[in-house]
């Protein structure tokens, strides 16, 4: 029988050049030391994907089943550099790649000893070997990469900056990795633990993985740490509709509930623009939650109150009611709701200011003269008792409304009004100008 000895160098080249990859595997199984003999033009041979047997060989499904037999001839080819350890194949698979990708971890763990080895080599798809492991949740391939100082989990970028590629903590939080999730934070610089954490966490939420949120939020000490466009992790996980999550967030200690986003939104805006009545109660009862506020609908606190939604204290009223000297939406809100016991609680309440009442009266007049004729008598006659005790122009305007029913025709209104002791006078017609301020 011919021993490797016995076969010419030249001879054994011109048989490895009819041999595919799978072919060299077989040869090098049947005689290992031709790992030493064979050149780099030899062995780097690839199939019609592109692979080499350095490809093959970091399928364990590939080749004999002697593990000692197939660490030597893998260790033969790395240290004897017949094969370049950072080829790809045509979908960009590195044999680090596939050796990860089919739980390898031997073949991992020699690659990783190689000096010129770069681990972060995504494929096409721009997914790394670690977010490879961590979707494939084997933890100690995943550790062993973690080990490894070229090894980013928050890499974003190939080696050589031209390819966008996926986090692997991206990739483990977009496929529910939990504890892969947790592994790898603890392996990222504190200074870059935030922005790691708030990439994580949109993707987590976005396919929605509530328990990796939980395992994000717990992972961070800042539990305030912002998500994107200003949006704190609080902010940002009520207004993706994550209540639940958001109910365990106030509870933690230093939780800011009060927070803004770049455009102003606050945490009870959203909840009063959802009616999410619970939500409103839990923030409002807070000490540091802003009470004045308007929401992308229009409503303010105050119509909070008038909308029944939220009962406040006493002091709480008085709070909101300076807010109702440059806005009139509350008291619309009321009379629209017809909540007369709020309309004269918020009258009430705006005399323990030092307000303009003129300027209450005519906020109200100017923006509400159309919703009057709507409204029933008890409403009107609270309306008009309020602006005779609370504002000295209360008869005044009393009259200037009347004239506004008169032009208009509102006949129920007018007749309303007269039964209070209003009369139309021409001779003052103008008055009507008061309701705009002319």
């Amino acid at each position: 029988m011919a021993t490797p000895a016995c076969v010419p160098l030249e001879l054994l080249y011109h048989i490895t050049d009819y041999l595919d990859p799978k072919d060299l595997i077989s040869l090098l199984f049947a005689f290992p030391e031709f790992a030493n003999l064979l050149a780099y033009r030899r062995l780097s041979v690839t199939d019609k994907h592109q692979r080499t047997v350095l490809h093959l060989l970091a399928d364990p499904e590939v080749g004999p089943d002697d593990p000692e037999l197939r660490d030597m001839i893998v260790t033969h080819l790395i240290q004897y550099r017949a094969i370049p350890v950072n080829i790809r194949d045509i979908y960009g698979y590195t044999p680090l790649w596939i050796a990860a990708d089919r739980g390898n971890e031997e073949m991992v763990k020699l690659l990783l000893e190689t000096k010129d080895l770069q681990p972060d080599i995504a494929s096409l798809s721009g997914v790394l070997p670690l977010g490879q492991a961590a979707s494939r949740e084997n933890e100690a391939i995943v550790k062993r990469l973690l080990a490894h100082s070229g090894v980013n989990p928050i890499c974003e970028h190939s080696p050589d900056g031209k390819q966008v590629v996926l986090a692997p903590l991206a990739t483990a939080a977009m496929g529910g990795r939990v504890a892969m999730v947790k592994l790898m934070l603890e392996h990222v610089p504190r200074e870059q633990l935030e922005p790691a954490a708030a990439m994580a966490f949109k993707y987590a939420a976005n396919f929605k993985h509530k328990d990796v949120m939980e395992v994000i939020i717990n992972s961070v000490g800042n539990v305030n740490f912002q998500i994107e466009k200003g949006q704190s992790v609080l902010l940002y996980t009520y207004s993706r509709f994550y209540r639940g999550i958001a109910k365990q967030l106030l509870m933690k200690d230093g939780i800011d509930a009060g927070c803004k986003d770049n455009i102003g939104r606050t945490l009870l805006s959203i909840a009063v623009d959802r009616e999410d009545t619970e939500m409103v109660k839990l923030l409002l009862a807070r000490q540091d939650v802003e009470v004045v506020f308007k929401g992308s609908n229009g409503w303010t606190n105050l119509a909070l109150c008038a909308s029944n939604v939220y009962h406040p204290t006493n002091q709480q009223a008085v709070d909101f009611a300076a807010e109702f000297a440059t806005n009139p939406t509350p008291l619309e809100w009321a009379i629209a709701s017809k909540q007369i016991a709020m309309v004269k609680f918020l009258f009430e309440a705006t005399q323990t200011k030092d307000l303009v009442k003129g300027n209450l009266a005519r906020l109200f007049i100017e923006g509400n003269q159309e919703r009057l004729c709507n409204q029933d008598k008890d409403m009107i006659c609270v309306l008009i008792d309020t602006f005779d005790n609370t504002n000295h122009m209360g008869d005044l305007y009393g009259r200037a409304a009347l004239d506004y029913a008169d032009d208009a025709e509102r006949v129920e209104l007018a007749e309303l009004l007269s039964e209070k002791g209003y009369q139309i006078d021409t001779s003052r017609r103008p008055l009507s100008d008061v309701c705009s301020g002319r």
